[in-house]
């Protein structure tokens, strides 16, 4: 499944009362699908290089209803696209929206709306959960009513105390990324197992 975790499009097959329908033929081909990858890696940057400036959401919010309108507009022709059998329908969607987010960043700027980087770095968790990173405890109140804010000594706490072995990880090599984070058991849950007898 092709997803754009910051831009907002996704490609699942679709649901019939019944069965899924089949997944269209260029992502069974791992040169298209790669294409197509390429294609959202590159939109997501740029969605998510907006949206950790201005907050999730926010752009579209701040634009005038007719550009916030063509930009949804944009993002349905997307995931239409994304739902065909075209990978140069998809580059060409991905091409499109990159463009939207640039305009919408340029209106909205010229509309004398400021971008809080400085004060809330946003984010967007791997389940789609909005986070808002902040310097200190007092900056909460610039966050977007629909993120949860964490300061950064709430991380370092949080890494130092339940992921020292990361700290460990990242030491050694630098530049390593968390892909996943599987619970653990407890060591009462390992020592209330079933006996084998």
């Amino acid at each position: 499944m092709a997803v754009g975790k910051w831009s907002g499009v996704k490609r699942e097959p679709k649901k019939s009362s019944s069965m899924y329908e089949p997944i269209p033929d260029m992502y069974n081909h791992a040169g298209k699908s790669q294409i197509i990858n390429a294609a959202l890696r590159s939109l997501d940057a740029v969605a998510r290089d907006a949206e950790v400036r201005w907050g999730i959401g926010k752009l579209e919010s701040l634009a005038d209803p007719e550009l916030a309108a063509r930009f949804e507009q944009a993002r349905v022709r997307l995931n239409t696209a994304l739902h065909g059998d075209d990978v140069n329908a998809v580059v060409d969607r991905c091409k499109d929206m990159i463009k939207g987010w640039k305009i919408l960043e340029k209106r909205v700027s010229a509309a004398g709306h400021k971008p809080q980087q400085f004060r809330v770095w946003y984010h967007k968790g791997d389940a789609g959960q909005k986070y808002a990173f902040i310097q200190d405890a007092a900056d909460a109140k610039f966050v977007d009513s629909d993120a949860i804010p964490y300061t950064m000594d709430d991380i370092a706490r949080l890494i130092d105390t339940k992921y020292p072995l990361v700290n460990q990880v990242k030491e050694m090599w630098p530049g390593s990324v968390v892909e996943s984070v599987k619970p653990t058991k407890t060591k009462n849950e390992e020592l209330n197992d079933d006996l084998p007898f």
